[in-house]
């Protein structure tokens, strides 16, 4: 039993390892033309990318990945009889770490990007489940049809010609909005009892 487990465990790891060497590329190929915004209520957002994709499947695996061996690894701490077990679930659980940190990064670098921000900011969300009720939809000037998206606290444009884009200053405020979330997850997560 344990004998499986363990080439499971290698298996898992083997698969994150070729993910995670994708992540520059994928990221690369990412750009706010490949999104859709959909004017309903509340209005959304429809990736045409596979870049995009990929990038929300390796990290979602990942973080979900990383939340479930993390609770093993906790269960399995003081049982010294399955010391070579607990071993390969650490192993496991710092890869996953890993490759979620390094997707997390790589997304909140560009995320003041004008040409990457607004999509940057959908793959973050839809990766870490980090939603807001904060969703509109404004027609500023119906002449130039220029619409004002909100979506979880990001404001952004979608112009005549369907072109997304969004305010520097703006990105800059979901970027810190993004860091100041994280932060308190991992200081939450991270505090010890005394």
């Amino acid at each position: 039993m344990r004998v499986i487990l363990i080439i499971k465990l290698t298996f898992l790891i083997s698969f994150c390892n070729a993910q995670a060497d994708q992540i520059d590329t994928l990221i690369s190929r990412i750009s706010n033309d490949q999104l859709n915004a959909i004017c309903a209520t509340p209005p959304d957002l429809k990736n045409i990318n596979p870049a995009s994709d990929s990038l929300i499947q390796i990290g979602k695996f990942a973080y979900n990945s990383y939340i479930l061996y993390s609770s093993q690894v906790l269960k399995l701490h003081n049982d010294k009889s399955r010391l070579k077990e607990s071993d390969s679930l650490v192993q496991l659980e710092r890869r996953f770490y890993k490759i979620e940190s390094e997707i997390n990064d790589k997304l909140y670098k560009v995320l003041a990007d004008q040409n990457k921000g607004i999509i940057a900011y959908y793959n973050l969300i839809n990766i870490f489940g980090y939603y807001k009720t904060d969703y509109g939809l404004i027609c500023l000037n119906p002449k130039d049809a220029l619409i004002e998206y909100r979506y979880n606290g990001l404001k952004f444009f979608q112009d005549k010609n369907n072109k997304l884009f969004a305010r520097k200053k703006d990105l800059k405020k979901v970027k810190q909005n993004w860091y100041d979330w994280v932060y308190k997850i991992v200081t939450v997560c991270c505090q010890t009892d005394n």
